[in-house]
Order: C-alpha cells, then structure tokens, then sequence
C-alpha cells in the first residue's frame, strides 16, 4: 500500500488545446473533441426510485458570467472571450475568438489552460517574425534546413533537388518515415492526424528538431505535443531557425515575454525517471511506459488501452504512468488506468486527469487506500474509512440527469455495505444550493473546491 507520507501527484501539463468542442470550423484542432452531452440529452437507466426531494430540487444548468470565473481578462490584443458562459450541469463552456478563427472551449481549467497557450503563441509569434526580417536583410541561413525538411514531405520530388548527398538523405528519411508508420499501426492505428503529431521525433530527428521543440515547450510550459496546430507550427518554425543555426533556443526564449505557467502541479515533483522519459521521442517514450507499468505489475489489459488513447498527448501518458509505477500497491490503480483509457475526447480525457490530482490531494490528508468505479464515477476510499465520491466538475447543478447519476452511484455503494455517513462528495469547484440540500438530504457529505487553487 501506500505510504501515509507518500506523494500521490500527478504532474500534468494541462493542454487544454484540444478540448475545443465540435465548433471548431477553422481545423485548429488535430483531435476531434465534443463537449460532454448535456445532461437532458442523455439517456440514464432508472435504477431504484429516487427520493422525492431529489425531484423536487431538480433545476436548470447555470449560465456564468465569463468575467466572475476566470483570472484572465476576456479581451487582449490576442483574444476575445465572450462574456456568457453557459454550463450543462457539470463543465461550464466558453465562446472564444482569436486571429485563427472562434471556437469554444469547455471547462474553466481548460479556458485558463488555453489562453496561457494563445499568449505562447503571440509571443512565438512575434519572435518568428524578427527571426524571418533578420533571414529577409540577407541571413538567409535557414534554406538548406528547409531543404532537408523537404525530403520529409516529398521525398521522390526532394530527390531530384541538389542537397549533398541526396539519395542516402531520402532513404534515411523514408526509413524514419517508414520506422513511424510502423510505430503507428502496432500501437492500435491512432488516428491520422494524431500520427502525424506525434512522427515528428521520427522523420526529423536527424537534424535535431524534436528536441529543439521540447525545449521550446517545456521552457514555455506547454505541452510539445499539443493539439493545438497554430502552436505547434510556431514552436516547429523557431526549432526550424534553431537547428539552421539562426538562433539558438535560448536566445529565442529569452525574446518571449510574459507568457505564465498553469499547471495541475509543479514538474518539480515529478520522478527523475519520468523527467528523463519526456526528453524522449514518443516512440521511446511509448516503449519506457510500457515497461515501466509492467514491471509495476499492472495488467496490460488496463494500461494498452491507456497507451493507445489519442486524446491523451505522449506527455499525459508519461506523467501518468510515472504517477501509476509509484502507487503500483494501490489496490484499484488498475481500474483507475482502464477508466482514463475510456476517454472518447479530450475534454474527458482531461477531466481524468483533474481526477488523478484530486486523489493526490485527498491522499494527502488521510491515506487513500483503494480506488473503484462506480457508473463511471471514481470513488476513493481513505484510511480513515471515508468514501469519497470525485466529481471533478467546474459546478455542480442538481439537473435531472446528474440526479440520476447520483443516484445511481449511491445505491451501488450501499450495496457494498459502504454507510452513508461514511460518503463524501468531492468537488473540483463548486456547486448549486440545491445541489447541496439534495446530498445533505440524505446526509451524505461535501467537500467543494478541492483544487481551487487551479480553478
């Protein structure tokens, strides 16, 4: 089991970038990603009759003012949020618009996660653009790389180019291209553009991008491999002038001004093996990860799943999995992976991972012993005999599905004999008063706001 005094944390880069909903006409987003169904247009199987004070709590999701939820000004030369933000009962979604297009964002953390990036990307931005005048006043150092990275794209057409040694590049080139096509279908066909996301440790490794990209990243605390395209073609542009020998990462970081950090925690925490993993290309780090996690005895029928889910980024995999070997002994760490693996888009992939962070948090204060699910819902259960029910929801409004939900979840506890003064319902954020009275009603208890620090 865990130790009491044990860290049970998870660092996450929250790339949010790929949780804009559906509304996302432009193509900025590499990952297809839909806001959670409402709670009225999902069905729910009735289980048991619920007590009649649930129904008649039962109430509307909540519209927000955008400004009262965020730390950000909703406008700036970079952005435009508008100022209502309705919710469906759980995950509160914003309306954005920026230079590349508008779009909607769902999730409080989410919008704060992605203004951080629209700000690394103005600032990549603007440093490109004194990179590209200082190529166009005759430092035009930066054409052979261009070159080469031709032969990545169009490697027949780039063979009939004069570049040195032509023929040996392409077929250097094609064989890492081949090595991630590979790499690709034995790790369960992710989807296309997904693959090509994460191929870039591959087909350009040669002349040192992938690692010029990391760096960039990471010193701006975005995630490398974000779904986020107009970022990471501003990150792959400076790597470019980087590895042409123009800038060096350095000096073209030190040009960024202003950009801050809102991550779950501090990647100080983070084990030395994990560190070390996130300075790999995905294919090592998907190859680490898989190891790691057997030789934490973790069945593989929980962490393939886990390995192959492209709405999680090869970062995420890596930070989970450093969380995952380190409470291998946590009784249920296997269902917790298998229930992250069921992530069908990337706002659910992240609020799996806002669900990881708050185990950490309830480990902290009293020993986490066990983790279940029950209906798709994570309960935790705690030394000191409290079943905690993790919601890791922006607010909560007692609509009639997430009644439902409730209830369906609660009745499964009782028939593990779990006593109702032992539940506990744990919250993200916040939640309705009637929210509240529906669950004390039957007095069970609240906690809100458990991280909301990051909220």
């Amino acid at each position: 089991m865990l130790s009491a005094k044990t860290p049970f944390t998870l660092v996450i880069f929250l790339s949010v970038s790929a949780c804009a909903s559906h509304q996302d006409k432009h193509g900025l987003f590499d990952s297809p990603s839909h806001n959670e169904i409402a709670g009225s247009e999902a069905p729910l199987e009735q289980t048991g009759q619920m007590p009649a004070a649930f129904r008649k709590l039962e109430e509307p999701p909540k519209y927000f003012a955008a400004a009262n939820l965020l730390s950000v000004p909703l406008t700036s030369e970079n952005y435009t949020i508008s100022e209502a933000a309705p919710s469906n009962g759980r995950f509160v979604t914003f309306a954005i618009k920026t230079e590349d297009g508008a779009y909607t964002v769902q999730g409080r953390q989410f919008m704060e996660d992605h203004i951080h990036e629209l700000n690394a990307l103005a600032a990549l931005r603007e440093r490109n653009k004194a990179v590209a005048f200082a190529k166009s006043a005759g430092t035009a150092v930066i054409t052979p790389i261009k070159s080469v990275y031709t032969t990545v794209t169009a490697p027949v057409t780039a063979a009939k180019n004069v570049y040195g040694n032509a023929k040996g590049m392409v077929k250097s080139v094609r064989k890492g291209v081949g090595k991630a096509a590979t790499f690709v279908k034995t790790r369960g066909n992710l989807p296309q553009e997904t693959a090509e996301r994460e191929e870039d440790g591959f087909i350009s490794g040669f002349f040192g991008r992938p690692e010029a990209i990391r760096k960039i990243a990471f010193e701006m605390k975005v995630d490398p491999y974000t779904h986020f395209t107009p970022l990471r073609d501003e990150m792959s542009e400076l790597a470019n002038y980087h590895a042409a020998g123009q800038f060096g990462v350095d000096q073209g970081l030190s040009f960024v001004p202003g950009v801050g950090s809102i991550i779950i925690s501090s990647l100080k925490t983070a084990d030395s093996l994990t560190k070390r993993t996130l300075l790999k290309d995905p294919e090592e780090m998907a190859d680490i990860n898989r190891e790691r996690l057997a030789i934490a005895g973790i069945a593989k029928e929980s962490t393939e799943p886990f390995l192959l889910n492209a709405h999680f980024t090869p970062t995420e995999k890596t930070l989970f999995t450093g969380l995952a070997t380190k409470a291998k002994d946590l009784e249920g760490i296997d269902v917790l992976m298998k229930h992250a693996s069921g992530a069908k888009s990337r706002p659910q992939a992240f609020a799996a991972l806002m669900q990881v962070e708050m185990l950490g948090r309830l480990h902290d204060s009293s020993k986490v012993e066990k983790v279940e699910v029950h209906h798709d819902v994570v309960v935790a259960y705690q030394a000191n005999s409290t079943a905690n029910i993790v919601l890791p929801y922006d607010y909560l409004s007692w609509t009639s599905y997430n009644a439902k939900t409730i209830w369906k979840v609660t009745r499964s506890l009782a028939d593990k004999d779990v006593k109702t003064r032992d539940v506990r319902f744990v919250l993200a954020g916040d939640l309705s008063k009637n929210s509240r009275k529906a669950l004390e009603s039957r007095r069970w208890g609240v906690q809100r706001n458990l991280i909301a620090d990051l909220l």
